[in-house]
């Protein structure tokens, strides 16, 4: 970092994180924000969203949020916040999580037994980047509870 003459950064967040934490001066790093690709947009294709619909088993209006499966993805209180919402009869859908296994996931698939929401949370594990236009066009909700990103995804795919 000392010998770099321009170090890029995915966001102001990241940009900040770097200059606090690693004491480089800020004048160095640059925010490039990413972009996602073409692909992501609303899917209509009926044949498309039936395809996606069945390979995931999605046969009820579902909330969803995308991300690694860890605590910094805040989804222990996404559940906690969807059992409040589930006990109220407030709302009547599934809450979808799509994303790999990261580090730390066991108290998250804890959390959903202890709150009693084995029928009513699915996950599905790594979603090919294929599959994800179709399944936000499904969703009727992204959540996004992140606690710490540097810059999120989801939301702009």
């Amino acid at each position: 970092m000392e010998r770099a003459d321009l170090i890029l950064a995915d966001s102001e967040s990241t940009r900040q994180d770097i200059v606090e934490l690693l004491a480089v001066p800020i004048q160095k790093v640059e925010v490039l924000y990413p972009g996602v690709d073409g692909a992501f947009q609303r899917v209509e294709d009926p044949g498309k969203l039936s395809q996606v619909r069945e390979r995931y088993a999605l046969d009820s209006p579902f909330l969803l949020t995308v991300g690694t499966i860890e605590p910094r993805k805040n989804l222990v209180a996404l559940l906690e916040a969807y059992a409040e919402l589930k006990r109220g009869n407030l709302i009547e859908h599934r809450l979808v999580i799509a994303g790999g296994l990261g580090w730390r996931y066991e108290a998250i698939f804890s959390r959903v037994s202890e709150l009693s929401l084995d029928e009513s949370v699915s996950f599905l594990d790594y979603v090919p980047e294929e599959h994800l236009p179709a399944l936000y066009s499904l969703a009727d909700v992204l959540v996004f509870p992140s606690l710490y990103e540097g810059f999120g995804l989801p939301p702009l795919e």
